[in-house]
């Protein structure tokens, strides 16, 4: 098959990726099967009927692939993350379904499952690509479309091919512009009204979560202002089985009068979490209220001093058993 046509692209991005899936999809029954067939709706006889690009909702993000679906009388829905080897945006598989429940009551369509296309590498090593409900591999669409008879089969396969090479090398981390614009806006934001905070994120970043110094050592603890989730996390790095011992400390804090700081656990570890307003690239630096901004960086200013609060008494109690 490769010997007939062969096909070799400079570079594989993931929106090339983005185009093959979803045009394999909406033209062959046989390729959509391979999603179908991992879930619970492989015997409806559901046709695809439509599709769209990076579909964003303002607070919710981005879906990189949906894929509608019908058996002639509901709309079902497939929303599909593609990744080569770019770094997983935080809680991404979280905001697809999100995304999901919110176009369901909107009425967009009766359901839905939610699928992440990557190479197999990717998922054996990514700790946010396994917490998705469904998996194609792209070893899985590569064997498909090897065995194709038809003319963009041999092309699709050595697209594939190329893009599982490329996961192959280190992983690059994919900027985007506008939120690098808008994080760099953040940035001098901070450092004008908040110049005392030390922000470890560098500027070229995308700044979805930016850290913030701590007296702690950063493989410790962290501080993230997560912008578009609405909160500032203080969190404790590998600390999840000792949540009882955080929310010992969270009680004592809000009976002296910081009662809006909760204990939560965030995947492996915990944290200590104050609730702020959301702010996002996607609504423009310029639509942010200087109040939310304030609201935001005096929660961090917060995190800090507590931060040295608990250091304190831990070394209190360190030296007075020495």
């Amino acid at each position: 098959m490769e010997g007939k046509i062969t096909c070799s692209l400079c570079s594989v991005y993931e929106h090339d990726m983005d185009v093959l899936l979803m045009q394999a999809v909406l033209s062959d029954a046989g390729f959509l099967a391979l999603f179908l067939d991992k879930t619970d709706w492989r015997s409806m006889g559901l046709t695809a009927v439509h599709a769209e690009l990076s579909n964003t909702e303002t607070d919710l993000g981005e879906t990189d692939i949906t894929v509608i679906l019908t058996d002639g009388e509901k709309k079902y829905a497939l929303l599909i993350e593609d990744k080569i080897d770019a770094v997983a945006q935080p809680e991404q598989h979280q905001r697809y379904l999100k995304r999901g429940e919110k176009a369901v009551r909107d009425g967009a369509f009766s359901d839905y499952r939610v699928f992440i296309v990557c190479p197999q590498k990717y998922y054996d090593t990514d700790n946010e690509a396994v917490k998705y409900e469904h998996f194609v591999s792209y070893e899985d669409c590569a064997a498909y479309f090897q065995k194709g008879t038809d003319t963009m089969s041999p092309i699709r396969y050595q697209q594939v091919m190329q893009a599982i090479d490329k996961a192959k090398r280190p992983p690059q981390v994919t900027v985007k512009e506008e939120a690098n614009r808008f994080f760099r806006k953040y940035r001098e934001y901070q450092r004008e009204h908040f110049p005392h905070l030390n922000m470890r994120t560098k500027e070229t970043a995308n700044g979805y979560w930016p850290d913030y110094q701590t007296c702690y050592p950063y493989e410790k603890v962290v501080l993230y202002h997560k912008m578009s989730d609405g909160v500032v996390d203080l969190t404790f790095t590998g600390g999840k089985d000792r949540l009882s011992a955080l929310e010992a400390v969270c009680g004592w804090l809000n009976r002296n009068g910081m009662t809006d700081i909760c204990a939560m656990v965030t995947g492996k570890s915990v944290a200590l979490r104050i609730n702020v307003p959301k702010i996002s690239y996607h609504y423009g630096f310029g639509n942010i209220p200087a109040d939310d901004l304030d609201k935001c960086f005096i929660a961090v200013s917060r995190m800090v001093e507590l931060a040295k609060f608990l250091q304190d008494v831990q070394n209190f109690f360190t030296e007075e058993n020495a």
